[in-house]
């Protein structure tokens, strides 16, 4: 009813856990997340992700990192409403000067040495102003590497401000 509020107590080591919340960012091409945003603690990661300000139209692309630097390799793919596609980076949107650009990822096993995979919603804006998109979908890196971050990045070199959350989860 509303009149009362249980007591939690300690943090569960299992299930979902905030792991940064409410971080900002403005940066000019590309916004890394920190190292070791991804560790051996859990398992799982969902990003939520939202630009609030764009100098230029571009389009985002999302690359996994190890040790600061992003992997380029072409081992992305991807099956995003439909449509299959492999490349050096997860395209993920684009949005024009009067951002609305929203973003949720969820991040399957990125630290472990396996194939890290990827479900994805996005809802933007297109960079002509004029028609809203959707798109949701997955993908995996298709190769057996460790990821300790993830970097959002944008095609032109303009003033990209935004901010995100970051929740790690595991199955058990």
């Amino acid at each position: 009813n509303g009149t009362s509020w249980g007591t939690w107590g300690t943090a569960p080591s299992t299930g979902a856990v905030v792991r940064a919340a409410g971080a900002s960012f403005t940066t000019a091409t590309s916004g890394s997340f920190p190292n070791d945003t991804f560790t051996s603690t859990y398992e799982n990661y969902l990003f939520v992700v939202s630009v609030t300000a764009l100098t230029a139209d571009a389009d985002f692309s999302v690359r996994l990192r190890s040790a600061g630097s992003d992997n380029t390799n072409s081992d992305y793919w991807r099956v995003f409403n439909g449509t299959q596609a492999s490349s050096t980076s997860w395209s993920v949107g684009e949005g024009d000067t009067t951002p609305r650009y929203f973003m949720m990822m969820n991040v399957l096993s990125p630290k472990a040495t396996q194939r890290t995979g990827i479900f994805m919603t996005q809802f933007s804006i297109n960079k002509a102003g004029t028609a809203y998109l959707y798109t949701d979908g997955g993908g995996v890196f298709d190769a057996t590497t460790s990821f300790d971050s993830m970097s959002f990045i944008s095609s032109v070199a303009s003033s990209m401000t935004g901010q995100y959350n970051v929740y790690a989860y595991q199955s058990s």
